[in-house]
């Protein structure tokens, strides 16, 4: 007797919008994987994107190799947009931003998404002086 395919709900709520080729929505497809299968995942997703499928994806990992897959990026932070713009070759466009907004430029051997994160205030080394005049942009 054959045992019984198990499929979660997530995954099978994923197939159906993609076989209707519908808007297809991602709440942190990477949470409690490693770097390397989130790596895998978001690379997937960017092929689905190339062949014209609609996705609009929520991550929360602090991965500069995960970000430059995307097309676009939307930072929030206490519910307003501190950046919204094109993910562009090497993040330049957003590591300019931010060393406009905050002066301070992204060291070549930096992390992008963990500097984003200080200037703002919100990483593990935040710089708070920098970060109390944000809510004036």
């Amino acid at each position: 007797m054959a045992k019984p395919l198990l499929v979660s709900v997530k995954n099978l709520s994923i197939a159906i919008k993609l076989v209707f080729k519908s808007f297809l929505f991602l709440d942190e497809p990477t949470s409690g994987v490693g770097s390397q299968s989130a790596l895998l995942i978001i690379r997937a997703l960017r092929a689905l994107s190339d062949s014209d499928q609609a996705i609009l994806c929520t991550i929360h990992q602090q991965s500069t190799t995960l970000l430059e897959v995307f097309d676009r990026l939307m930072l929030k932070k206490g519910g307003r947009i501190v950046y919204l713009g094109d993910v562009d070759l090497n993040s330049e466009a957003i590591s300019n931003y931010f060393e406009r907004q905050f002066g301070i430029k992204c060291d070549v051997f930096e992390n992008l998404v963990e500097h984003i994160l200080n200037c703002i205030s919100v990483g593990a080394t935040a710089r708070s002086e920098l970060a109390s005049d944000w809510e004036d942009f």
